[in-house]
């Protein structure tokens, strides 16, 4: 009996141990995911803009966005947003994007 106990502790610890680094290699991953060399500046929308709205320097803001999850055609400087015309609506915190097309009457596409 005393034996079976000792196997079943043992088997037992050697489970827990290798639950714990499993959980070790999530927390790992996931830390992973917020530094800094996984991260880029993408500009967002500071406020929401209506569709055709005059983008200047108090609509957007730039912000750090994991790599992984950028939108295609995302805007990375504030100076290639400004005076553009907001191409429909853009929420608060929301990435801006150029569009091929359409242009605007000043020639330059506008941002989606």
């Amino acid at each position: 009996m005393r034996r079976r106990l000792l196997i079943v502790l043992a088997v037992a610890s050697l489970i827990g141990l290798f639950a714990s680094y499993l959980v070790y290699r999530v927390v790992v991953t996931v830390q992973a995911g917020g530094r800094p060399d996984s991260m880029a500046e993408v500009v967002v929308a500071a406020v929401n803009m209506s569709m055709a709205e005059t983008i200047t320097p108090q609509h957007v803001k730039l912000v750090a966005w994991p790599k992984a999850s950028i939108p295609s055609g995302a805007i990375t400087k504030v100076a290639d947003a400004e005076n553009r015309a907001a191409g429909r609506a853009q929420f608060a915190r929301e990435p801006l994007r150029m569009r091929a097309a359409p242009l605007d009457h000043l020639g330059e596409p506008l941002l989606a």
